[in-house]
């Protein structure tokens, strides 16, 4: 499937980590009203920076990748991060190289072109490339049906322990 030719996709460099930022808070704001939920300005502010250090820190050493689509060379509408991670090898997957899908966003009017589709080709293929065999993602209610026709699929072999989050 082609992208439209009103749309670029490209990697992000250094000088479009704020937009990311800015893309990646507004992705959390939108499912958190959806889920009706309120959270307060500091906390939107203290992810902004921590994201913001992460992808400085992480983007000019590829442990993240982040693409971006432009519309009419002029404003990125879309954009999605990949990291890199490093787990245990096992008996499915004998290398420790592992991807994790984050920041999944298209500006609202762009929606329903397929644009988080071409990101996610984009990612799955950098995948095979990069010999990583896994990929790893955390579904929005929005986000499911996208992901599963790219043949994700739900997993009950992961557990969560989330820890009180200490300043």
């Amino acid at each position: 499937m082609e992208i439209d030719k009103k749309y670029k996709i490209r990697i992000a460099t250094l000088t479009d980590i704020p937009l990311f930022v800015f893309h990646h808070t507004l992705m959390f704001k939108e499912i958190m009203e959806l889920k009706k939920k309120e959270v307060p300005l500091d906390n939107y502010i203290k992810m902004e920076k921590a994201h913001l250090l992460k992808l400085e820190n992480e983007i000019p050493i590829g442990l993240c990748l982040c693409w971006l689509i432009e519309y009419m060379d002029q404003v990125v509408v879309a954009s999605g991060g990949l990291s890199i991670c490093s787990f245990t090898a096992n008996l499915e997957i004998p290398n420790s190289k592992r991807a994790y899908v984050h920041s999944i966003y298209t500006v609202k009017e762009h929606r329903g072109k397929k644009l988080s589709v071409h990101i996610l080709n984009e990612m799955i293929t950098f995948c095979k490339n990069s010999n990583i065999f896994q990929i790893i993602l955390n579904a929005s209610d929005a986000g499911k049906p996208i992901y599963e026709t790219l043949g994700f699929q739900a997993s009950t072999k992961f557990m969560n322990l989330t820890l009180p989050y200490i300043e």
